[in-house]
């Protein structure tokens, strides 16, 4: 799989499994409002939520994008937390569902999670390996 596979594979998928820790709870949740800017994954959150404290503790998270048969991306690597309205703009520009919970990106509740995978991996289902994608 390559980069443009990859991508593909995610928009086919749609929504991602995202997860944190902040050391001693781990937290999975399905996250569907993210877009590929250059060679980061950002996606659309609130302040407030346990990603978000988990996240000032460890800033290090997992994307998990599956499909029924098995067949999986995983993208893991540091994520920031951003409440830049340059970002915010930006991903509200490129998601379009972030417009159904927030009238304009200045809204002070939204925020951007950036991350810059260090590790791109999928699984075959045919032969249960995983292999690296890289990135652009």
């Amino acid at each position: 799989m390559n980069f443009t596979e990859l991508r593909k594979f995610m928009k086919e998928v749609r929504f991602g499994l995202f997860a944190t820790s902040d050391g001693k709870k781990v937290g999975v949740r399905p996250l569907a409002a993210w877009a590929w800017v250059d060679k980061e994954l950002w996606c659309g959150a609130e302040k407030g939520q346990e990603k978000i404290s988990q996240l000032s503790k460890v800033p290090f998270a997992e994307y998990c994008f599956i499909r029924p048969d098995g067949e999986h991306v995983r993208i893991a690597g540091p994520c920031k937390v951003s409440t830049s309205l340059e970002d915010k703009t930006k991903l509200f520009n490129l998601v379009l569902s972030l417009h159904k919970f927030y009238d304009t990106p200045k809204d002070k509740a939204y925020i951007v999670l950036r991350m810059r995978p260090t590790k791109i991996r999928w699984m075959d289902r045919a032969t249960y390996a995983y292999h690296d994608v890289k990135s652009k």
